[in-house]
């Protein structure tokens, strides 16, 4: 289903059903798409579901976190990097070779 739609609702018995169809083969045209709808309490359970994955993913994410933060800082790179700066010939501020 595409763009908006068109809510409907049938009494079957004391029962009242809600629902929604397509908007495109109610409003544009009946050749352009199939006329399909979907309850409203599917249309709830599938948006409780979406909502709840989300919920765990944020949730599997602060474990993550949580253990990275808890790992060794490893500095490998700032360890290399500083062995060569003291190793490394200094230049004078007046020495004229560089120029």
């Amino acid at each position: 289903m595409q763009g908006k739609t068109s809510r409907k609702q049938t009494k079957i018995g004391l029962k009242v059903y809600t629902y929604y169809v397509c908007s495109t083969h109610v409003v544009k045209h009946i050749g352009k798409c199939t006329r399909h709808s979907m309850s409203i309490e599917d249309i709830t359970e599938v948006v409780l579901r979406a909502i709840q994955a989300q919920i765990a993913l944020i949730d599997d994410m602060t474990t993550i976190i949580k253990e990275i933060n808890k790992q060794p800082v490893v500095q490998t790179k700032s360890k290399q990097l500083e062995q060569l700066y003291k190793t490394k010939p200094r230049v004078r501020k007046n020495d004229n070779r560089h120029r």
